[in-house]
């Protein structure tokens, strides 16, 4: 039971500095390609448009009701990105 607790005490902590890093990059607009789970992931592909040149990723969250999550994103369903700039790599 501790074991959980401090899986999910680290997951929540990354994901508050990931958050939290990316809150000042622009933002694009995307658009869903597909979107699909498995086990308790649910995965979608995506692209979007950025100073003038396409690009595209895949964006994956992990929990309980992943395919419930998966299904709000249909294909073709717009999402807004945040990316970082050229030169500057990371993951959107």
């Amino acid at each position: 039971m501790l074991e959980l607790f401090v899986q999910h005490l680290i997951y929540a902590m990354v994901k508050w500095f990931r958050e939290r890093r990316s809150r000042d990059w622009p933002i694009a607009q995307g658009m869903v390609h597909s979107a699909w789970t498995s086990g308790y992931s649910a995965h979608l592909v995506y692209s979007y448009i950025a100073d003038g040149e396409s690009y595209g990723g895949e964006h994956e969250r992990h929990f309980c009701s992943a395919k419930l999550y998966a299904e709000l994103f249909a294909p073709k369903t717009a999402v807004v990105v945040r990316y970082r700039r050229a030169g500057r790599p990371c993951p959107s």
